[in-house]
């Protein structure tokens, strides 16, 4: 009987340190935000969100969040940027690394934007303060539903909600105060700082008086639609695009409707000339906002760009290429005037390895131009990079020709010596920027010259010494009495009787000439 028994132990999964709370909407346009999740977990612990962060996952984001007590809040973690948590930074890294050891969960990057962290830019991406509906609470509340905030209403160019088509709200209906994105009594759907309820309590409640044109409404529903898309997208795309494979789909598109003239092309969209040409040559990428107004121009889905960009950076890689030498799926090779800029690029990439480094005048020359100007037009931040490195450069020459300088005037036992002044005046420099650079060298210069000084002023004590002893003896020839004011008409210069060192040569002359009683 006992031979059936199994003694083994049996299999005990991993446990978590926090419940494995299901993400609401993962997939969807509605997909929640990871700070709402963090909300969300601390009330199913009920526990203030602030507290649930600073005792289990501010520690795990790094040591230094560990503290005694709980005084300065989240800012002592924060500083007041908690809408970072939500974005692509590593802020938002680290929690969604620490929540997700603390949980167990594996998807929870995706209610952020770090999947696009490649190609969108963080600047004015999300906003600084909480954005909401109140019919969507209410009607959460009424259909016994969780509270949550979908990661769409926290972006900055999202304004409206499109179930209820009226405007987010961002002011507590009570205390009339904006709430921070997270704080230490964040709760969906409540007022962090007087914990009232924010959303609509009747079931049917009409929506807001709202006026906007039919255009403005037409650009902010595309917007909230295209948002939403993207972000039900970051759980299941595999790949995100990259920059390079961006540019080239924007390059496409100029080159299937203007022929490739990107000047043209950043007047019909009603952009700038300078940054749509950084945009085509992947130097710099458009914002989030930015990007929206092109696709909107285009009447082409905000995911069908980067659906295209994914498309080329696979083609790349399976062809083993750069993405520089891609074709874009849209046309059947890059316009001549993209490829003679990049073409320009890869050369003023190449004059930043160069040894001496060239000017940037020079580095125009090479390439045709007489003045730097174009090369500023389409690349400013490679030209000031090259600028920066030639006058490094020449600064390093510049101190290496004034420590042979110096060095030649140490050697050179001139005499009467150089001052540091006459030295400094004589290089085309400053006496404080030789003192900063060559400390030691300018110490012997001085010194030598100070030398030099003292033994004038000997010299010339000597000389004075003697001419008094001269005139007081011709003074009392005459049978005068050599006062101080009566030697001093007969000197060379007169005010010189008052220096302590003549005054000391009369007293002794008189003494033996008699007239010291």
């Amino acid at each position: 009987m006992y031979e059936s028994w199994n003694v083994q132990p049996p299999s005990i999964p991993e446990r978590s340190r926090l419940y494995q709370l299901e993400p609401i909407g993962l997939g969807t346009p509605s997909v929640e935000s990871l700070i709402s999740y963090v909300s969300r977990l601390a009330e199913a612990y009920c526990v203030p969100t602030g507290l649930l962060i600073v005792n289990e996952i501010a520690p795990l984001m790094k040591a230094e969040y560990t503290f005694g007590d709980k005084e300065g809040g989240l800012d002592r973690i924060f500083a007041n940027q908690t809408r970072a948590l939500n974005g692509m930074g590593n802020w938002s890294k680290s929690l969604v690394q620490a929540l997700e050891s603390l949980t167990l969960r594996t998807n929870l990057r995706s209610l952020t934007m770090l999947p696009w962290a490649e190609v969108i830019p963080q600047k004015s991406l999300l906003k600084p303060t909480r954005a909401w509906c109140p019919n969507c609470y209410g009607d959460s509340q009424i259909a016994e539903q969780p509270l949550y905030e979908p990661l769409l209403w926290s972006f900055s160019c999202v304004e409206v909600c499109l179930h209820h088509q009226q405007p987010l709200h961002s002011l507590c209906p009570t205390c009339q105060k904006p709430n921070r994105p997270l704080a230490w009594l964040s709760r969906p759907g409540y007022c962090s700082k007087c914990r009232e309820w924010l959303g609509s309590y009747r079931k049917l409640e009409a929506a807001q008086s709202w006026e906007i044109t039919e255009s403005a409404w037409a650009w902010h529903a595309w917007v909230a639609n295209n948002i939403g898309d993207l972000t039900a997208s970051a759980s299941r795309e595999p790949i995100t695009p990259s920059r390079e494979a961006i540019a080239l789909t924007l390059a496409g598109y100029a080159r299937t409707l203007f022929e490739g003239n990107i000047s043209a092309f950043s007047r019909w969209l009603g952009l700038g000339r300078v940054q749509t040409h950084r945009w085509v040559t992947g130097e710099s990428a458009p914002e989030l906002k930015t990007l929206l107004k092109i696709c909107f121009r285009l009447e082409v889905p905000l995911l069908k760009i980067f659906n295209q960009a994914i498309a080329n950076t696979c083609l790349a890689k399976e062809a083993k290429q750069p993405l520089e030498q891609t074709k874009v799926a849209s046309s059947s090779s890059l316009n001549l005037q993209v490829e003679e800029v990049s073409k320009q690029i890869r050369q003023m990439k190449a004059a930043l390895t160069e040894d001496p480094p060239p000017s940037l005048a020079k580095v125009a020359e090479r390439l045709g131009y007489r003045r730097t100007t174009t090369l500023y037009y389409y690349a400013s931040d490679m030209c000031h990079a090259i600028s920066a490195k030639h006058t490094e450069y020449q600064k390093v020459v510049e101190l290496k020709n004034i420590r042979c300088a110096l060095e030649a005037v140490i050697a050179n036992d001139v005499c009467p010596p150089p001052s540091l002044q006459k030295v400094a005046q004589s290089i085309s420099t400053s006496v404080h920027t030789l003192k900063k650079h060559f400390p030691e060298l300018c110490c012997s210069i001085s010194s030598r010259y100070a030398s030099y000084l003292s033994e004038c002023r000997v010299k010339r004590i000597q000389l004075l010494k003697e001419e008094i002893r001269q005139v007081a003896a011709k003074l009392e020839d005459q049978g005068i009495e050599p006062t101080a004011s009566r030697v001093s008409l007969y000197l060379n210069k007169p005010r010189s009787i008052l220096q302590k060192e003549a005054k000391a040569a009369l007293k002794e002359v008189r003494y033996e000439l008699g007239w010291g009683k």
